[in-house]
């Protein structure tokens, strides 16, 4: 398509989108006979949507600054995703394996050394995000058939200011550690 026709069509799409003049002329005529609103009623409006424009952009850096706020927030994302039983994206029980596959991510895959001596299993991962960031949840079995997420994302920004240890959020509970830089957690519903 040229230019030309291009902008012959633009126009003629603006042309049948037009008001007609009829409604043009109501629309102006109607304007004219509202009353006027005191100039502080329109200073209350602007006041109030600018205060509800600003809150969802102020508000998430203040509970961001907090580390027991964005800690139990991790953690309920976590267990979100914990919920839902995605399947894997990749199965293979060797995180080489996994790293080489899952080649989105930003940040190399652990192995984490304390779930080795607890004789847990890698059955395999998919990504998942973490606070609008890519991560991994990486899928693990043990001895007696128990199935747990382990996941993994890089500890930068936000992530950083999430503490080690166990949170309990709606009765279930998630460890978080730290490998490096990265940032591990393990949902354990119960």
């Amino acid at each position: 398509m040229t230019d030309r026709e291009l902008d012959r069509r633009i126009a003629e799409f603006y042309a049948r989108e037009a008001l007609s003049e009829e409604a043009l002329e109501r629309m102006l005529s109607a304007s004219a006979r509202r009353p006027r609103r005191p100039a502080a009623l329109w200073a209350l409006a602007a006041a109030i949507l600018l205060g509800a424009a600003l809150v969802p952009l102020v508000g998430p850096r203040l509970v961001e600054r907090d580390p027991a706020r964005v800690t139990r927030a991790v953690a309920a994302e976590i267990l979100r995703h914990d919920a839902r039983h995605e399947p894997l994206d990749v199965e293979s029980g060797d995180v080489a394996v996994l790293r080489a596959s899952m080649r989105r991510l930003d940040f190399a895959l652990v192995e984490p050394r304390a779930l080795e001596a607890k004789g847990w299993r890698l059955l395999g991962a998919r990504y998942c995000s973490i606070r609008g960031r890519l991560a991994a949840q990486l899928r693990l079995r043990d001895a007696s058939g128990t199935l747990v997420n382990l996941y993994q994302c890089p500890a930068r920004e936000r992530l950083r200011r999430v503490e080690s240890g166990a949170v309990v959020v709606g009765g279930s509970r998630v460890v978080f550690w730290k490998e490096g830089s990265v940032l591990l957690g393990m949902a354990e519903v119960g």
